[in-house]
């Protein structure tokens, strides 16, 4: 890609920027939010035309109007967002798009997917084609659309945030099956914000800034500090983990809380923990393990089938979710499209949805036009959110900047209690710390935070204390647990 060239009305969301991949390997993409990453690569996908520039594909220059154009030259994407339709089985999911015949054989079909899915070290029977993809989990919906771009033969695969929702056990999977590909003559362009992957997986990787091309450089001749200073143009201070606070009457008390499945059995079994003010905690395991069903529990949202929860000592289990907000709730939910925005409202609208009912920003039922304008342009400078315009839709953000926004919603609307799923999802190094250190701040007055992440790491570096959950249940370490016995539990091991 030479001199590639894109513009969104005032936003110039690529200047000039070139990208050059050596076939059959890893390659990586990294900068901030905005700094075009996404735009490249959906450039290279057919989804956005460039103003200018040039790509080629094995030498030979194209001209690439859509994806159908790019996956017939052999290109997929798989994109932050999942492109899966719950109602259908994982077969049908698959081969969507790309059947091979009017007349289905679904055996033939079955056997070719099997192969397919045995070449990247997944053993799929009939069995698994068979289930409905809204049973899925998220990193087995991650390995089903890099399973459609093998069916559509994709050669050049391009994955942007592949790991975002993955345990460090699924994501080290994931990159065992790309690394196969690779040996096998595909190439793989890896857009991520976790510089460990890059420098455990990739051969070689580009850096975007504000739009423009920065740096090329092969893995081997760099580390992680010099990437970070490329990425964010000066030199980041990590933060220290935040030691245990002394023992105080806890604000949230959660005891013996079961949360039934749709399919009857129980999410959540028997969870007991607390919370006290200015603790941050987290909560580590495996995707699936009944994170969701507990925030949405403790939300308001799912009915507990079990056990109590108590704010300052007196009971809230059935109080709906608006009295909650009220309280001083908030919430930063595991799917900011379906749960924490609507894509066609502006930043202004998006600002205070969920809180549009608090005397701040309402007056009987009339807003509070210029307050919640306030608030807006409040959460949108927070963690420097880039946009073209407080009155543009909230969908034409990009991934990292509709998480920026919607985390500052929740940090700057007066929370005594917040949950956080995923919170750095989408966001880059700067902005995560940024995020980070706003919670604590929060904390600091009286706050109390919980937070779901897959990156224990993460977790380990910013919070308090670590829960775990695992298989609906969750245990209570020592403040002080290393890596090694949080990652044990977190496939239900021994302390």
């Amino acid at each position: 890609m030479r001199g590639i060239s894109k513009q969104f009305g005032r936003v110039q969301a690529l200047d000039n920027v070139g990208l050059t991949v050596e076939s059959g390997s890893i390659h990586g993409v990294v900068g901030e939010n905005g700094a075009g990453k996404s735009t490249l690569m959906k450039v290279l996908y057919g989804a956005y035309q460039a103003d200018s520039g040039e790509v080629r594909v094995n030498g030979k220059a194209v001209n690439i109007r859509s994806s159908k154009e790019a996956i017939a030259l052999g290109i997929g994407m798989v994109s932050q967002h999942y492109g899966i339709v719950p109602e259908l089985t994982l077969l049908d999911n698959l081969i969507l798009g790309a059947e091979p015949s009017v007349v289905l054989d679904k055996g033939k079909i079955r056997e070719r997917a099997s192969k397919i899915a045995a070449s990247i070290g997944l053993d799929y029977g009939p069995e698994i084609w068979d289930r409905d993809a809204s049973a899925m989990s998220a990193s087995e919906a991650q390995r089903l659309e890099i399973l459609k771009l093998l069916w559509r033969e994709a050669k050049i695969m391009i994955l942007d945030e592949p790991t975002a929702m993955l345990s460090p056990k699924d994501g080290e999977a994931l990159f065992g099956s790309l690394r196969a590909l690779t040996k096998e003559g595909a190439t793989v362009l890896l857009v991520t914000h976790r510089l460990p992957e890059i420098m455990e997986y990739c051969d070689r990787v580009t850096v975007l800034r504000g739009g423009k091309w920065i740096a090329d450089v092969p893995v081997s001749e760099a580390n992680p500090e010099m990437l970070s200073e490329l990425i964010v143009g000066r030199t980041l201070t990590a933060s220290e983990r935040p030691k245990p606070i002394a023992p105080t009457p806890p604000v949230l008390e959660v005891k013996s809380l079961s949360v039934a499945r749709d399919r009857g059995t129980d999410a959540v079994q028997k969870a007991s923990f607390e919370l006290s003010p200015g603790e941050l905690v987290g909560i580590a395991g495996v995707d699936g393990s009944g994170q969701a069903e507990l925030f949405r529990a403790l939300l308001g949202v799912t009915p507990i089938r079990e056990g109590e929860m108590l704010w300052h000592r007196k009971a809230i289990s059935n109080e709906p979710t608006e009295k909650r907000i009220e309280l001083g709730w908030r919430i930063l939910p595991e799917d900011r499209l379906q749960e924490g925005i609507i894509s066609d409202w502006s930043l202004i609208e998006n600002s205070t949805l969920g809180l549009h009912r608090l005397p701040k920003f309402s007056d009987g039922g009339k807003v509070r036009v210029p307050e919640r304008a306030a608030f807006a342009q409040k959460a949108a400078e927070k963690f420097g959110t880039k946009h073209g315009g407080l009155e543009t839709s909230i969908g034409g953000l990009s991934g990292g900047n509709q998480q920026r926004f919607v985390a500052a919603r929740m940090t700057e609307s007066g929370p005594k209690l917040f949950l956080a799923f995923q919170p750095s999802r989408g966001l880059d190094i700067a902005a995560t710390e940024d995020l980070y250190a706003a919670m604590q701040e929060r904390c600091r007055e009286g706050a109390a935070g919980l937070v779901v992440s897959f990156d224990l790491d993460e977790l380990m570096a910013h919070c308090h204390r670590v829960l775990v959950m695992f298989s609906g249940k969750v245990v209570v370490p020592a403040a002080d647990a290393d890596r090694d016995t949080l990652g044990r539990l977190m496939v239900g091991g021994e302390a």
